[in-house]
């Protein structure tokens, strides 16, 4: 008896989906010189016991090519977060040791006298919201001479000499400074290898 009452009175309702995004007015690839920055073996010898110890800085290229002139920033990502020895937007984690201690940290840095946009040297900008922008630091915990690449909430712009307004360009060049710093051989279990495992992914915004 159910089955057979009919009724023409429906709820009516309604979901929406939209469907957002950008067109933007060209491209920029990143490309590094090497995607692997190699160590070598370290003994725990030329470890300092009770203090950090700066390894020899490596260096390698980065250039941004655009299809046209576009403003942009970088930024990275941690692949290892909360591992880094240091509690900075500026220090990459190094993987943790058998005993889940802290191995260190690297830093990501350029030098400053080989940054050019479209052959003309360049300045960096930092800015953590994209529209207000301040003259990046030249120098960080690990040393250096250049603007450096941070994660976290943190964009590095472009300039030329002077302005404080993100320059359009077409090709960035410059040197990036691969600074490592290892943890006190005192906090490390040496008694096993200890696997160094940095790792950051840098994008063009």
């Amino acid at each position: 008896l159910a089955a057979s009452v009919s009724s023409s009175a429906f709820a009516s309702s309604s979901t929406e989906i939209r469907s957002t995004g950008s067109i933007i007015p060209s491209s920029c690839n990143p490309t590094l010189g090497s995607t692997s920055i190699e160590l070598g073996k370290i003994s725990v010898g030329e470890l300092d016991a009770t203090n950090n110890t700066q390894l020899p800085t490596k260096t390698v290229s980065l250039t941004v090519q655009c299809l046209a002139p576009t403003q942009f920033a970088l930024r990275a990502i941690d692949n290892n977060p909360s591992s880094a020895l240091l509690g900075s937007d500026q220090a990459f984690g190094l993987g943790l040791d058998t005993n889940s201690e802290k191995i260190g940290y690297f830093g990501l840095r350029f030098q400053g006298a080989t940054l050019t946009g479209d052959q003309s040297t360049v300045i960096g900008l930092v800015s953590t919201d994209k529209v207000n922008w301040g003259l990046a630091p030249l120098s960080g915990p690990e040393g250096g001479t250049g603007p450096a690449i941070s994660h976290g909430s943190n964009y590095l712009g472009f300039a030329s000499q002077g302005n404080l307004t993100v320059q359009a360009l077409t090709q960035l060049q410059g040197q990036l400074e691969i600074s490592t710093i290892i943890a006190p051989a005192s906090s490390l279990d040496t008694t096993n290898d200890v696997t160094i495992n940095g790792s950051a992914t840098i994008e063009v915004i």
